[in-house]
């Protein structure tokens, strides 16, 4: 059975990269953010229940184009990711 999150890294300047799958954001958030500073990486995380990217960050960027799991509103249980608030704080 599939777990819930994908994990894909890749080192931009030696090519070398991997995938892992993950059942908690525990499990990998501490590497993402790692990732985050570093030039060179790409990393993308792909939500199984959501169907979708949660991150997506590529190599010779320190800015990630997608980043679910860094918004100060997110709440990871709810289908949507965002907490039940959130709708009410942007109007």
């Amino acid at each position: 059975m599939d777990k819930k999150y994908t994990v894909n890294y890749c080192s931009g300047s030696t090519g070398f990269g991997w995938s892992k799958q993950y059942d908690r954001l525990d499990e990998f958030e501490d590497f993402v953010d790692e990732m985050r500073r570093e030039y060179t990486a790409r990393v993308v995380v792909w939500d199984e229940t959501l169907q979708g990217f949660v991150f997506w960050k590529d190599c010779l960027s320190y800015d990630p184009s997608i980043d679910l799991l860094h918004a100060p509103l997110r709440d990871m249980r709810t289908t949507t990711r965002k907490s039940k608030g959130a709708a009410y704080v942007y109007r």
